[in-house]
């Protein structure tokens, strides 16, 4: 094969990954918008949501942020120095160990089912008694619990095929697992009559084709993981011994994406207690709408160029080329905050209609403009969140794990403290408002740390142009906002597919402004973002 049809081969595999990864994060989307309009911001919706989230804390604060910070880490060198035997014993022992702490805490959380549920829901909020979301979320969560596990494995194989450089599945599981759930939403509508968000009147068995459902998608996300590394050849047995050199790496990558992911979950539950005992009726349920709505663009743009960049950096950094290292980074973070902050611009400009268009005349009665809100604070979030994914794993490659679980533990605990004093002093319909203002905060704080640490590592030279990048971002997604913003505000409301209609309106007009003012301040890095075969090549 000539290297032009080589590169050309790459690029469709690449595009490829990109046109799946969209659909998946769009899937995921879809699923909370299905769960909005059939369970909505209820009693149930809340009772789902808190219980749901549980699985999710305690993997990730006993293992995932290990699990997901050290993998590519571990196998990157390895993998692509062609050593089978060291990938075959270290994957080998990160799923021994994995098991044999997630089995004995997935047991341990079917026991305490009951007590999690009373402390997440506390004394309960207008319109839910405590009483009954604690019996129905503890029912929920004894289905829930073996999801530690599952995301467990699944965790470590999304790992080996991103350092096989094996994308497509990775983008592939989450679209079958949305896919798997939304089905188990729709059934629960069929089956269900609308007065079961209530709680008092929900039959059980419609109780089980959602949780049931759910932990249905979670383990069909572990079978793509693993029909996807099938392919890497993988020669695996039970063991729990990691070759030489490869523990003291293991440790300390362990220790800082447990800090690092723990840290966030933590402020997630400090986020249901509040929600629950302070907020509004479906106060849970509209935090989770905007927040899987401010991960869309965040995981859509963000992560893939942040994952794709991991393992260059890494074999980079680990063979002393360091102007390599240093022009990735800075190429993609220039890239990055080009797309962050055009991605912030239309998410604040359409919070409105795409408010109507999730939750107006779902279960639960609550106005739009409470979601809406909550939108809103989020967006200004996205630029910081960015940097998190891109130079957090700047540093991993550099097997510096400490700063990056400093930097977001320490931006999370500001976002902790924010939340706190906006629900306390902002009434009970600016509750969401409050968590997206809290969460922006804490993760530019996050953000900036990370990028001052970089620059005092990498040199300057990691940071090339990014300045004039950044200037260019932020004033054009201002005015894109703006723009945008008009345009919602002098649109009439005519219903789902009206609004449906604005959002679009209102997405290309300040994504036009915001490329129109980037070009006119920086067209060398817009170049870069819009020729792909150009960026693929740097």
């Amino acid at each position: 094969m000539t290297q032009p049809a080589r590169g050309h081969g790459v690029a469709r595999v690449a595009l490829l990954i990109a046109v799946v990864t969209v659909m998946a994060r769009l899937a995921g989307f879809a699923r909370v918008v299905v769960f909005a309009r059939i369970v909505g911001p209820s009693c149930l919706g809340d009772t789902y949501f808190t219980a749901n989230t549980v699985p999710n804390i305690v993997f990730d604060i006993v293992a995932g942020g290990a699990l997901t910070s050290l993998v590519v880490p571990v196998l990157a060198g390895p993998v692509a120095d062609g050593d089978r035997d060291t990938v075959n014993r270290t994957t080998s022992a990160l799923l021994t160990w994995a098991v044999s702490i997630l089995l004995p805490l997935t047991l341990i959380g079917l026991l305490l089912t009951h007590p999690l549920m009373r402390l997440l829901v506390g004394g309960g909020h207008q319109g839910c008694s405590a009483s009954t979301e604690v019996a129905v979320g503890a029912r929920m969560l004894a289905v829930f619990m073996p999801q530690v596990l599952l995301y467990g494995v699944a965790v470590v194989m999304i790992g080996v095929n991103q350092a096989h450089r094996r994308f497509l599945g990775g983008a592939i599981g989450p679209l079958v697992s949305s896919l798997v759930v939304i089905g188990a939403y729709i059934t629960f509508g069929v089956v269900a009559s609308s007065r079961e968000t209530d709680l008092s009147t929900l039959v059980r068995s419609h109780e089980l084709v959602l949780s049931i459902g759910t932990t249905l998608g979670v383990a069909a996300l572990l079978v793509t993981m693993l029909i996807n590394a099938s392919g890497a050849k993988l020669r695996l047995r039970p063991s729990y011994r990691f070759p030489p050199g490869v523990a003291s790496t293991i440790r300390a990558m362990a220790i800082s994406g447990a800090v690092v992911v723990g840290s966030q979950d933590i402020a997630t539950a400090v986020v249901l207690r509040l929600a629950n005992a302070h907020g509004s009726d479906g106060s849970v349920v509209l935090y989770n709408l905007a927040w899987t709505v401010f991960t869309v663009p965040w995981a859509v743009a963000a992560v893939p160029l942040a994952t794709t960049a991991f393992p260059g950096l890494t074999a980079a950094w680990q063979r002393g080329d360091r102007s390599a290292y240093a022009a990735t980074t800075a190429r993609t973070a220039r890239v990055m905050v080009i797309v962050a902050a055009g991605t912030a611009a239309i998410m604040g400009a359409a919070a409105g209609p795409l408010a109507r268009v999730v939750i107006h005349g779902a279960p639960g009665g609550v106005p739009p403009t409470v979601l809406a809100r909550g939108l809103a604070a989020f967006a200004p979030g996205l630029v910081g969140y960015a940097f998190v994914a891109l130079f957090s794993r700047s540093l991993y490659a550099q097997n510096d794990a400490r700063t990056p679980a400093t930097a977001v533990a320490a931006g999370w605990l500001v976002a902790i403290g924010a939340d706190i004093a906006l629900v306390a002093t902002l009434p009970t319909t600016w509750t969401v408002a409050a968590f997206g203002i809290g969460t922006s905060i804490g993760v530019s704080v996050s953000g900036g740390w990370l990028l001052l640490a970089l620059r005092r590592s990498a040199g300057r030279e990691a940071l090339s142009s990014l300045r004039r990048a950044a200037t260019a971002a932020l004033a054009g997604a201002a005015l894109g906002a703006a723009a945008g913003a008009l345009v919602a505000r002098a649109a009439p409301t005519t219903g789902v597919l009206g609004d449906l209609l604005v959002v679009v309106v209102v997405a290309l007009g300040a994504a036009i402004v915001h490329a129109v003012v980037v070009w006119m301040l920086d067209r060398t890095t817009l170049r870069l973002l819009l020729d792909r075969e150009r960026f693929r090549r740097a």
